[in-house]
């Protein structure tokens, strides 16, 4: 009964004054590796990862919106190989919007993400990983039009497939905190 009262209440908060919406920007970050293995020692790197990100959306700005993301980019160094390609990204979030009345709406978001990374194994064209992440920012609306700036920053925990080396599998972690500037158009 719960369950239920909840998913009525969250569609009608969705439903009143919602609406579409699509956005794209960019980040740069440095990511934070850790590769675990029982026959290696514990080896950590750190890589800048600079990519672009396309978003749609629907709910209120004053309110919550449901948020379907696609990132794509590259790291600036090889980390899983000896030719590590472009990674996508697929994220979806939940966010809770706020209208202070000060012409701005702060936000918080939560979500998880999965992605997919090209490398250059014997045993391995690619990579997979999964995602949680939350963080805060402010849609900033242009001259009162349907325009909007974004500006955010996310702490992500990602998590990769293991990896096979020399016979024992690493288990791979990052951290990050994720910054985002972009452009959004509200229907």
């Amino acid at each position: 009964m719960k369950k239920l009262f909840l998913t009525l209440f969250l569609s009608a908060v969705l439903w009143a004054e919602a609406g579409i919406y699509i956005g794209a920007g960019g980040t740069i970050f440095s990511e934070n590796f850790t590769f675990n293995s029982s026959g290696f020692a514990t080896n950590e790197m750190s890589s800048t990862y600079t990519g672009a990100k396309f978003k749609i959306g629907y709910g209120d700005r004053e309110a919550y919106m449901i948020e379907f993301g696609l990132s794509y980019g590259e790291y600036d160094k090889n980390i899983f190989s000896d030719d590590d390609g472009m990674q996508l990204f697929v994220d979806v979030d939940i966010i809770k919007a706020f209208d202070f009345g000060i012409g701005a709406y702060p936000f918080f978001k939560f979500g998880f993400g999965a992605g997919n990374l090209k490398i250059a194994r014997t045993l391995n064209s690619s990579i997979a990983s999964g995602s949680f992440h939350g963080g805060g920012g402010i849609y900033i609306p242009l001259f009162e039009t349907d325009f909007e700036v974004e500006v955010s920053a996310i702490y992500r925990w990602k998590h990769f497939e293991g990896i096979n080396l020399v016979g024992e599998p690493a288990d791979i972690d990052s951290n990050l905190i994720e910054p985002y500037i972009g452009l959004g158009y509200r229907f």
